[in-house]
Order: C-alpha cells, then structure tokens, then sequence
C-alpha cells in the first residue's frame, strides 16, 4: 500500500521507536534549567508530539499545555501520560496549531523543542506565532526554541540520509531525501517509509512531505523583536554559541 501524508498521523505510530536513542531527559533538564522552571511554573510545550520532552518535568512544575496538530500523536501523549499515573490536572493536550491556538490563560514560559518552529514557512504566519506567544506569555517570561540554524544549512550541505530502525513489531526504513528549495529559505524534505510487520508478516509504505525553514540568529531576532528580547543564542542544548557545524540552534527570548 501507498500514502502520503503530511501530518504525522501515520509517523506517529513510529516516531518514538525512530528517536528511542534520543536523550529527551537531559535536553529538557537543560531547557529547565535555562528557562528558570520551578514548581511553581506553568508551560506552553509548543509542538509536543509524543510528550517525550514535557514528561520528564512534569512533576516538577504546576501545569503543562501540550500543544500539536496530530491527532493520533497526542493519543500517544496521552497514553504515555495514563501509563505514568501523572496527576492530570497538571496536564492539558490541544489539537491546535502553534500559531494561532488559543487558550484563556498567560504562562511562566514556553518551549518548542526539536524544531518544531522550523515546519512554519511563511514569514506572515512566524509574524503571527509570535504574537500569539506574546499574548499567552505573562510580562518577562522566558522562551526557547530550536532551529535548523542557517549556516550549517550551506557549510555541511544537504545529504540524503537512509536509516533503519527496529524492535520486535517492526523493521522500518526510512529514506529522507532532502533538496534545498529555490527560495534558499527551506529544505523540501521527502520521507519515505517502508515498514514490515513481523507479526503479520505484511509489508507496507507511506511518504511524508513537508518543507523545513532555516534561520540565522538575525531573522530569528527580525521575527520576534516587536514582542521579545534577545536572551542567548546557544548550539543546541549546549552553553556554546551556534555553529556552522552543527545542524541545530537555539534561542532564548525574553517577553516584553
């Protein structure tokens, strides 16, 4: 069978095996150390997927707002959530688009982590993310953000990158293939998925497709200037200053 998507529904199913080695518990150790999150603290988790991140300090704080347009991701956020006997009322999940969801309440700080900003495009709707940042987030709140950071983008060049992923259910490649648009402001990325049940024995595959935004430190400040500070510009989850060698970046902004 083939499908193409472009909302994460069908990936949602495999997202977390694709990504088990990614070490989720020390990079939100250190956005929470950054961002200043204490027990008192409420969150905006901006695009939280499958909840990996936001688990791990959900104890921690007062209150998370999960937001993310895939249905079926944030099903698995909430089983993850039912699994962990995680008091509920300190966890609130929104289908909603980071841009212009709504909810009646102002928060402490907000993240988006593993790039989530870089799925937004158009510079009309960053304009718009921003303010309605700026209309959740209470005066001098802090926000974090990852990127796809622009001078890796042209120093380490666009790759093909074909991978496999495995446990006891399935065997899944994934092929992304990557091309720099026109534009030179996005990567146009393709992800094709050929997965084998073996419980089944049955074969099947679905492509993904979505552009990914890069950004310098400069349009990242351009974007978000009329509603927040500049905090620190960091290498992702790392003290160090953004580099052309490393495929991602990070922002902390301040709200006015």
């Amino acid at each position: 069978m083939n499908k193409q998507i472009s909302n994460f529904n069908d990936y949602a199913k495999f997202y977390d095996l694709a990504y088990k080695n990614k070490n989720y518990s020390k990079e939100i150790s250190f956005v929470k150390k950054k961002l200043k999150i204490n027990k008192s603290s409420t969150l905006l988790d901006l695009g939280c997927g499958t909840f990996r991140h936001s688990i791990h300090i959900v104890q921690k704080v007062k209150k998370i707002i999960g937001i993310d347009q895939s249905k079926k991701m944030l099903k698995i956020s909430r089983d993850r959530i039912n699994k962990k006997k995680i008091n509920k009322k300190k966890i609130v999940l929104k289908k909603a688009s980071i841009i212009d969801f709504k909810y009646n309440e102002k928060f402490d700080s907000a993240y988006s982590l593993f790039d989530v900003i870089s799925y937004i495009t158009k510079d009309k709707d960053l304009k718009k993310f921003f303010f309605n940042l700026y209309k959740h987030l209470k005066p001098g709140s802090l926000l974090y953000l990852d990127y796809w950071y622009k001078p890796a983008i042209f120093h380490l060049k666009i790759k093909n990158i074909k991978s496999i992923y495995e446990n006891n259910s399935f065997k899944i490649i994934r092929e992304k293939k990557q091309k720099l648009n026109k534009s030179k402001k996005f990567v146009d990325v393709s992800m094709i998925f050929n997965i084998y049940n073996k419980i089944n024995q049955k074969r099947y595959n679905f492509i993904e497709k979505h552009p990914m935004r890069f950004f310098s430190t400069i349009e990242i400040e351009k974007f978000s200037k009329k509603y927040f500070y500049l905090s620190q510009h960091l290498s992702n989850y790392s003290n160090s200053k953004p580099s052309k060698n490393k495929w991602q970046a990070s922002t902390i902004l301040v709200r006015k």
